[in-house]
């Protein structure tokens, strides 16, 4: 009788966001304003994946218009009008399977 051998590979998908909200914290003597992210998120095969801010996109977004200070905070530069900030969220579990979710925050001129 010959070996036998079986391998049992259990496949998972992405983590998924339940929630995520954006929420404009204080101003920076620079005249920036900080904005914090909470996120809730489900993984099947991971209880607590990684969480972080990877991209802002907005309208007419110049480089000194943003600055990612944190994996959950970024500081946001007010314009002369309001100005609709996407925030990019990326959350990767144990597995390496990424799940990205996006939410948005209006920035008022100050």
């Amino acid at each position: 009788m010959l070996p036998f051998v079986l391998i049992l590979a259990l496949v998972t998908g992405a983590p998924s966001f339940e929630s995520i909200e954006a929420t404009a914290r204080a101003t920076e003597e620079n005249g920036m304003i900080e904005v914090s992210i909470d996120v809730v998120v489900a993984d099947d095969s991971d209880p607590a994946p990684l969480v972080r801010l990877f991209r802002v996109t907005a309208p007419d977004l110049g480089e000194d218009d943003y600055q990612l200070t944190g994996t959950h905070t970024v500081l946001l530069r007010p314009g002369d009008f309001d100005r609709v900030y996407t925030l990019h969220v990326e959350a990767i579990d144990r597995d390496g399977n990424r799940g990205i979710g996006t939410t948005e925050i209006t920035i008022h001129p100050r």
